[in-house]
């Protein structure tokens, strides 16, 4: 793995969380850096070898589907199965 990829990518994810305070999954890496998600998936693996996070695999998390513009509708749930990397913070 070249290093200077690495570090532009654990960079992003502090990004990331410092903006949105969650961890973030494999996939919004493969489409920002447009590689494959596979690639992704062991970059996230090598970081967490680094320590400087921890991997969870199989998150099940419920996106909400709803019309905003017609509000009696009712609300969907769909189920997602993600890969997640939660930064490791050291004080």
């Amino acid at each position: 793995m070249d290093n200077d990829r690495l570090i532009d990518i654990l960079e992003y994810i502090i990004l990331y969380w410092y903006r949105n305070f969650k961890g973030i999954d494999a996939i919004e890496i493969a489409q920002k850096f447009n590689i494959p998600h596979s690639e992704s998936l062991n970059i996230l693996d090598e970081l967490e070898k680094l320590g400087k996070g921890k991997v969870k695999r199989d998150v099940e998390l419920y996106e909400m589907i709803f019309n905003i513009n017609n509000t009696n509708n009712k609300i969907d749930f769909e189920k997602k199965s993600r890969l997640y990397f939660f930064l490791q913070m050291k004080y």
